[in-house]
């Protein structure tokens, strides 16, 4: 990419000629900076020390930059996961009390009926 004129405080207090290229792939990726002072007259570490050093210093805070915005994500896809995971075992202690509630639904039911069929046995002995 070109941007044509720029006032970057960041890299040239004067309007400089910006070319970009990003090379590579979703792991890693390699960034390309040439600064032109105008008319594809392009700087040098030798005939513009201190642009070449604030160029240097504006890719080490992108990488930077980059890292934590790639924490960022981290953590945010994390997050969802802990979300979805909490709201997972929501619903299965939610499932757990209600088959509780069943069982014990059960259990006294089938006391019920053993106790019914223990009342007629002991009527039929009599």
């Amino acid at each position: 990419m070109r941007f044509e004129n720029v006032r970057y405080q960041a890299i040239s207090d004067t309007p400089i000629d910006l070319y970009t290229k990003v090379t590579g792939n979703r792991r890693r990726a390699t960034v390309y900076i040439f600064v032109s002072k105008g008319y594809e007259n392009f700087i040098t570490s030798n005939s513009h020390p201190i642009v070449a050093s604030n160029v240097r210093e504006f890719l080490t805070s992108l990488a930077q930059e980059v890292q934590e915005y790639k924490l960022e994500n981290q953590i945010s896809a994390q997050e969802r996961v802990v979300r979805d995971a909490r709201r997972n075992h929501e619903r299965l202690v939610q499932r757990q009390n209600d088959l509780t509630r069943d069982l014990q639904r059960s259990e006294t039911n089938l006391n019920n009926e053993q106790t019914k069929l223990d009342n007629l046995r002991n009527t039929r002995r009599r």
